[in-house]
Parts: structure tokens; C-alpha cells; sequence
């Protein structure tokens, strides 16, 4: 028995893995695990499998005793949009099963009415790139995390800004005049159907179809659609600095961290595209590394800080 350890189960479901781990008060990891997410969330099972997924989760860890007393809190980001109250997912592709059910309610009902929070995917890997970078005085950061899609985070004055309905800072759907191309999310001419992981995999299934996408920047200095991506991909960032004025501006997610990605190109697309002389002349950028219990770490570090806000 670990009594005297408290722990957060922190979730991060993607669209093709869910990543679970426990989180210490010192921000331990504790049994990760990944999971095939189709195997736990689809519209064929409901709720129950994923709830059962859970339970599965704490009885196997082997860190709690019959009373579950030092499992705190469960933390469950998702790569959706998320009602204003934090209760329930409005939209997500790959998440049908979970939407408008009131997630916090049933997972409390069915685990003692453990304290759960819901969030976005991405404010949990901010809040962990914050951490780690003590940057949590500035009064606005921004984190955009480029993947299979634009994933944005917005923090201002000590906490993430979810607008009126909940769905603010979703950068990835600002639409660019001309851009005919159909989004994930229904809508036609969103900015990630033209720059996001899903628009670069089409560049290279068009040119360079027998490399693998990983090498694709290697022809960044000859290829014109390469830098036109760039640009565009600039374009989100430099909406969000001209509309904002952050203090920070944090990168991260597996497109940046490709072989020979054009950061220095990139930050000179954003400030082309920047007002001047400010913000375009004071942009401060960093870089980040994300690893698979990013996520969950993050999820720890939130549940953790919450926690205190309840007391």
C-alpha cells in the first residue's frame, strides 16, 4: 500500500493512441501505458469500454488499496472542442462516442466521486512546456503544437481561455481566401487543410511518394508548394501574434521536430506577416520536445494545481 503518495491518472487520447499514466506530487510517472485508442473509444461500445479501460487501468497499477483514498484525480485531455463548463466534448473526430455525454459526471459517479477535469489535449501539453520552462509569470502565452492538424493553446493571466462556448484558439480553422479544400471539420478553406501533418502527408503522396515524409524538407530549397506550405503555416502563427501580442509563443509537436524543418524560414514568414513595427519586431519564440507522456505529465501538473484551488 502507497497511501502516503497521492497520484493523478492522467489520459491523453489521440486519435490513434490513448496514453495513460499515474503522476506523483513531484510529477513521477507511474505505470504508462499506450493503448490502441479504436480499442477503447468507438461508436460500437459507448461509454462502457472506455469507463472499464479506466478501472482496468487503477486495479493493475497495483498503487492503490481497496479505498482508492491516494488516487486524487483523473485528467483527461482530448483532441476535441470542450464545453465551457468542462464537463462535456462538443465535437471530435475521432471521438463520436464521447460527445455530449457529461464525462466528468459519470467517470465520478462510477469511481467515488473522484475529482475529474477535462481538457483539451493541447492545454495540457502548454501546461507542462510552461512548467518546465517557469514561464507561468508571463501574463500571455501561447503554445502551438503542429501535428496531424494546428492544435493552439491559449494562456492569459493564469488560465486557458475557452471563450463564450468553449471552442476558442482553434487557430487550425481560420479560413484563407482561395483554399477550396474540404477540413476534417466539415467547413471548405480552413488554413490546416492547406498547412497541418494532413496537408504535408498530400504533398508527399503527390511528389515524393516512394520516401519516407519524414525527409520530405530535404527538397524544402527547390520545392515552391514546400515553401508556399511554410508560409501559410506562418500565416496561423502571425494571426494569432498580431491579434495577441504574447509574451512567449511556444513550438511544438512532431512537424517541427522533422529532419531539416525550416524554422529559421518559418519565423521569417512569421514576421513578414507580423504587424510592424510590433509585435512583429519582439516575438519571442521557443522550441519544444514533446514525448509520448507529455500529455499525461501534463494532465498530472494541472490536476495537481487544481486540487489546490479547490482547497
Amino acid at each position: 500500500m502507497t497511501g502516503f503518495i497521492m497520484y493523478i491518472l492522467g489520459i491523453d487520447i489521440g486519435g490513434t493512441f490513448t496514453r495513460t499514466g499515474f503522476i506523483d506530487s513531484n510529477y513521477n510517472v507511474y505505470n504508462f501505458r499506450k493503448i490502441e485508442t479504436k480499442e477503447v473509444i468507438s461508436d460500437n461500445y459507448g461509454i462502457d469500454k472506455f469507463l472499464n479501460m479506466i478501472d482496468v487501468v487503477i486495479k493493475e497499477s497495483q498503487l492503490f488499496d481497496k479505498s482508492f483514498e491516494s488516487l486524487k484525480a483523473i485528467s483527461i485531455g482530448v483532441p476535441a472542442t470542450i464545453n465551457k463548463e468542462k464537463n462535456k466534448i462538443i465535437s471530435a473526430t475521432y471521438l463520436h462516442s464521447l460527445e455530449n455525454v457529461d464525462l466528468v459526471e459519470v467517470i465520478k459517479s462510477k469511481f467515488g466521486n473522484i475529482e475529474v477535469f477535462l481538457e483539451k489535449d493541447v492545454n495540457f501539453l502548454l501546461y507542462k512546456d510552461m512548467y518546465d520552462m517557469q514561464l507561468y509569470n508571463y501574463p500571455i502565452v501561447c503554445g502551438v503544437y503542429f501535428g496531424t492538424g494546428i492544435g493552439n493553446s491559449i494562456y492569459i493571466n493564469n488560465e486557458f481561455i475557452s471563450g463564450k462556448h468553449g471552442t476558442a484558439g482553434e487557430l487550425g480553422h481560420i479560413p484563407v481566401y482561395g483554399n477550396d479544400r474540404v477540413c476534417g471539420c466539415g467547413n471548405i478553406g480552413c488554413i490546416e487543410s492547406k498547412a497541418s501533418g494532413k496537408a504535408l502527408q498530400y504533398i508527399n503522396d503527390e511528389k515524393y511518394k516512394n520516401n519516407d515524409i519524414s525527409e520530405i524538407f530535404k527538397h524544402y530549397n527547390e520545392d515552391k508548394e514546400l515553401k508556399d506550405f511554410i508560409d501559410v503555416l506562418s500565416m496561423a502563427v502571425a494571426t494569432e501574434v498580431n491579434i495577441l501580442d504574447p509574451d512567449i509563443f511556444i513550438f511544438g509537436g512532431g512537424l517541427q521536430d522533422m529532419n531539416n524543418f525550416p524554422r529559421k524560414e518559418l519565423e521569417e514568414c512569421i514576421y513578414k506577416h507580423s504587424r510592424k513595427p510590433y509585435p512583429g519586431k519582439d516575438i519571442t519564440i521557443l522550441y519544444t520536445g514533446n514525448t509520448q507522456m507529455s500529455g499525461v505529465i501534463g494532465g498530472g501538473i494541472y490536476g495537481f494545481d487544481k486540487l489546490k484551488e479547490i482547497k
